[in-house]
């Protein structure tokens, strides 16, 4: 009888010690690096898995994922700014525990060249040994980021294209226009505000973080009012908020999608409340134990950043935080832009065009506009006192204060000559177009259209 029990036992501890491996054994680690072709280490990389599991490449260019079973071939999906987006699909049934390196290629961006027809000026650059990273017209001038033998430099040109200064910055690698009308450029970390004068000189310098935080949602400066835009966590409201020059603030503006902000609230909520009941109550073979040796509650105990990616503990909650995402990654369009003394709003939402007017404590007016609402309009140039330009598609347009009232005029339609347009900047005569001649050849060329 004693020996009996022993084996019975024995079977029982056998059954559990078999069942445990073979839940570990269902694990999958799938981990690697991701480079850039220059051997760099692509920080801030997103990689996706299965076309709905996220990570973000470190800064040692590592990503890493564990799934609870094994596939037969794993999708990925890597993209980098000013790097080609890697599509690929890898068969594998090695063991649990896989690793795949990947490297992503820069694209190619030649330099102008120049050709005049009666419509056009094409190629308003004649270089041949670089690389254009970003372009943009400010006060008269051209500004461009390019490589130049493996060295990057900030260069300026007339609108002729007449070259007229470089300069070599380290890492920089876009443009950005302050709602002050200030140019500045940026790098990884930190960006240059650029004083304009004889030569191009570099005035102040701040963290990336700083200027996203102070000046990317600012819209107008006046009489030291300044007018900034902020969206809630879910994208489907917009804040127009009011700031004096003594810190006082004012909400002028809110702009809400009711019924997705309902929803998107709804599962905000829903993903705090499983990530605490997951925490409570926890689930050796779901909870993940990156906060420690215990499952620690972020949410309750005030340490939580924000971040939704760091509440995923389970199956169940990476799936609700990857829907939240997908939510977050669609804001509600409100076309902004301050004009002569107000502040304009189209309200794709609401279908409303609204103006602000800012000389007289931002009384709210409701203007009757004829437009077509499918026409998704982005700012183009927005600057007080200035002709205002919009573009969707190929079609540029002006916006026109006129005895009737206001309209819209379309200035320009940009053919469909060019791959990748970009348009670059528009004048009182021409708007200037960044694009590529044709889908093999990566050469780049500007074209300079004329305005209607």
């Amino acid at each position: 009888m004693k020996l009996q029990k022993l084996n019975t036992f024995a079977l029982f501890l056998f059954f559990i010690l078999f069942n445990s491996s073979t839940l570990i054994a269902q694990k999958t680690t799938i981990q690697g690096r991701v480079l850039l072709d220059g051997g760099e280490n692509a920080q801030g990389a997103l990689i996706t898995l299965q076309d709905s599991l996220y990570d973000v490449v470190n800064e040692n260019g590592e990503y890493f994922y564990e799934l609870d079973v094994r596939l037969k071939s794993y999708h990925f999906f890597i993209s980098y700014l000013g790097y080609e987006v890697l599509d690929t699909t890898i068969s594998n049934n090695s063991p649990n525990s896989l690793t795949f390196d990947f490297s992503l290629k820069k694209k190619i961006n030649e330099a102008p060249e120049v050709i005049v027809t009666e419509k056009r000026e094409l190629n308003l650059f004649k270089k041949n040994n670089w690389t254009i990273l970003d372009m943009v017209l400010f006060e008269g001038s051209f500004f461009l980021i390019a490589i130049e033998k493996g060295k990057r430099y900030l260069f300026r040109y007339d609108k002729e294209g007449m070259f007229l200064e470089k300069q070599k910055m380290k890492k920089i690698n876009s443009f950005d226009i302050s709602c002050f009308g200030s140019l500045y450029v940026m790098a990884k970390v930190s960006c240059f505000q650029l004083k304009i004068e004889e030569e191009i000189k570099v005035e102040t310098e701040m963290p990336i973080s700083e200027f996203n935080e102070k000046l990317k949602p600012c819209i107008a400066f006046y009489d030291s009012n300044v007018i900034f835009k902020s969206l809630s966590r879910h994208n489907k409201m917009k804040r127009y908020v009011r700031i004096w020059n003594k810190g006082e603030r004012k909400t002028i503006a809110r702009i809400i999608d009711e019924q997705a902000a309902k929803l998107a609230r709804t599962s905000y909520y829903k993903i705090i409340g499983a990530y605490n009941q997951a925490i409570a109550y926890p689930d050796e073979n779901s909870i993940n134990y990156a906060y420690g040796s215990e499952p620690v509650n972020i949410v309750a105990d005030g340490t939580w950043d924000g971040d939704l990616t760091r509440l995923i503990v389970s199956n169940a909650l990476q799936q609700m935080v990857s829907n939240f995402l997908n939510v977050q990654s669609r804001p509600i369009h409100v076309l902004d832009f301050f004009y002569e003394g107000k502040l304009y709003l189209v309200d794709y939402v609401n279908q409303e065009f609204l103006s602000f007017d800012a000389r007289n404590e931002f009384l709210k007016e409701k203007i009757n506009f004829d437009f077509d609402w499918q026409i998704k309009l982005e700012v183009l140039s927005s600057k007080s006192n200035e002709t205002v330009f919009f573009y969707a598609k190929n079609d540029i347009y002006e916006f026109e204060m006129i005895d009737v009232g206001l309209q819209l005029v379309k200035v320009a339609s940009i053919p469909d000559e060019l791959y990748f347009n970009k348009i670059v900047g528009v004048d009182d005569d021409f708007a200037y177009v960044l694009g590529q001649e044709d889908r093999i050849n990566p050469k780049m060329v500007v074209r300079r259209y004329a305005l209607d």
